[in-house]
């Protein structure tokens, strides 16, 4: 599993992005490998992405992408229905730009 930063800003040479391995599950709670490193903020208006790593499609910017650090990206927007399952997002996302995630959902 992924856990994305909540950092105002995600810079290569610092970012808090955590990619841990789920040892146990109950209920609503996951166990974790080890403790996250980072704070990870959570409340009513955003909260930390969270995603599972086994996954078979894949979403992918172009070549590119990773020099400009300028992905890909997908959006749901108010009244659409989005479901992703065993999804990949590579190169994807624009670094520090607000709204231009690799999966940007607007909830009603």
């Amino acid at each position: 599993v992924v856990i994305m930063t909540t950092a105002w800003t995600d810079e290569p040479s610092s970012h808090e992005n955590e990619v841990r391995v789920i040892t146990s599950v109950s209920g609503s709670r996951i166990g974790l490998d080890r403790p996250l490193e980072h704070g990870h903020y959570g409340g009513p208006e955003y909260s930390a992405e969270v995603a599972l790593l086994s996954r078979s499609i894949t979403l992918q910017g172009d070549e590119g992408s990773e020099a400009y650090r300028y992905g890909g990206h997908s959006i749901c927007t108010t009244g659409s229905e989005c479901r992703f399952g065993g999804v990949a997002a590579v190169r994807m996302g624009q670094e520090n730009v607000m709204g231009r995630y690799p999966f940007h959902f607007h909830m009603p």
